[in-house]
């Protein structure tokens, strides 16, 4: 499957429910950190990536295919929680592909596989 990334464009905006995930682990373990510091950290060590796996003619469902674009966020991020909480959109109908947040290794990772 060779997966063609992208960084989205740095002005685009991401859903502050999606920050909060990936942050709030961070603000159970010191309470005391400012969310807008631990924010501009995160966004500094992860980006967000489209991930583009070609067209599709419409033969699998939905469903089916945001199972696939989980399978391979679980491949690199390693766990269920984290897999769900990267996957900002799913690109279903016209093309097949997704919007995720990544580390530069794990785009890598996945630019890599066929």
């Amino acid at each position: 499957m060779n997966a063609l990334l992208s960084k989205a464009p740095s002005g685009s905006a991401i859903p502050l429910e999606k920050i909060r995930a990936l942050v709030c682990s961070k603000r159970r373990e010191a309470p005391r950190v400012n969310l807008n510091h631990v924010v501009a950290i995160v966004c500094k060590l992860k980006q967000v990536y489209i991930v583009y796996l070609g067209g599709h003619a419409g033969a699998k469902a939905e469903e089916a295919i945001l199972e696939d674009h989980h399978a391979l966020l679980l491949s690199v991020k390693g766990s269920e929680e984290a897999a769900r909480a990267a996957l900002l959109y799913s690109y279903k109908h016209t093309l097949n592909g997704f919007a995720a947040i990544l580390s530069h290794e794990e785009a890598m990772a996945l630019s890599g596989r066929q």
